[in-house]
């Protein structure tokens, strides 16, 4: 007997043919580019998941992950004790070899290539995967083209300074460029650490500015109480220390610093409903 399919996936075979109908495209050159923008965006971040794939490639048709799955070009990992954490997924995807040769075969460029590092923060998964939903949507909002720079790729091709969960590249002209930095916070920073976060934002305003580039710098949190706390903590002349360890080997404050007014007006909070 035939199989029969259900409402949802002839809906989806029928708008995958009006898609292709209407980009000149055959369904399986459309299928093939969706398999290369998927392993290249987990190329990029390292991993992702199935979901977050299928919202970057914009298709309505599930399966994505499981087909690249059972073509050997990703490997699933089942996530350790997360089931009763919301937002968090059960499963991740990192490339396999064959999936990484893929990537590096279709490269735009041998510079826009890094080592492939598949580490997986289980202890921050879902501050990771909203790294990820952030950069999907700035993507699909963007009305030019605008380069990601994961913190995955940073730390592979060994940025120095801070290291913000995502950067967004827009060329403005002229050899300069809009940059978006992206910090997603879901806990409370503090001392060192907290001096340290608020030292490398101010530094990465500063670095833009000496570039030429104009900057903003995105925080995102799911706590009201979280958001106050940064933004307090990012206003103008608002006190941060640089530390140092003292002949105990103990860390403490040193030399006192100000958030510089200028930047301050390019600071947005936003909160993750």
């Amino acid at each position: 007997m035939k199989k029969q399919l259900s409402a949802a996936h002839a809906a989806a075979l029928q708008a995958g043919r009006q898609a292709a109908k209407k980009s000149g495209k055959t369904p399986q050159q459309i299928g093939n580019e969706r398999t290369l923008q998927a392993l290249r965006w987990v190329y990029l971040f390292g991993w992702s998941t199935a979901s977050l794939l299928e919202q970057l490639v914009n298709t309505n048709r599930g399966g994505l992950g499981a087909r690249l799955v059972r073509q050997g070009l990703l490997k699933k990992h089942l996530s350790p004790g997360v089931g009763g954490i919301k937002g968090a997924p059960l499963a991740v995807l990192t490339l396999t070899p064959w999936g990484e040769q893929c990537v590096v075969r279709y490269a735009d460029s041998v510079d826009s290539l890094h080592a492939y590092s598949p580490t997986v923060g289980w202890a921050q998964l879902r501050h990771d995967c909203l790294v990820q939903q952030l950069a999907i949507e700035a993507l699909a909002n963007a009305e030019g083209g605008i380069r990601i720079v994961s913190d995955n790729e940073a730390r592979t091709k060994g940025a120095k300074g801070k290291i913000h969960d995502l950067v967004l590249l827009e060329d403005i002209g002229e050899g300069a460029h809009m940059r978006t930095l992206v910090e997603v916070e879901l806990t409370a920073k503090k001392g060192r650490e907290l001096d340290s976060f608020v030292m490398g934002c101010c530094n990465s305003m500063l670095a833009a500015e000496n570039a030429g580039d104009e900057a903003t710098l995105h925080l995102y949190s799911d706590s009201p109480a979280l958001l106050r706390h940064y933004r307090q903590r990012l206003a103008a002349n608002a006190k941060f220390h640089t530390w140092k360890r003292n002949n105990s080997g103990h860390w403490q404050p040193a030399d006192a610093w100000t958030v510089p007014e200028r930047f301050v007006d390019n600071f947005f909070f936003h909160n993750i409903t």
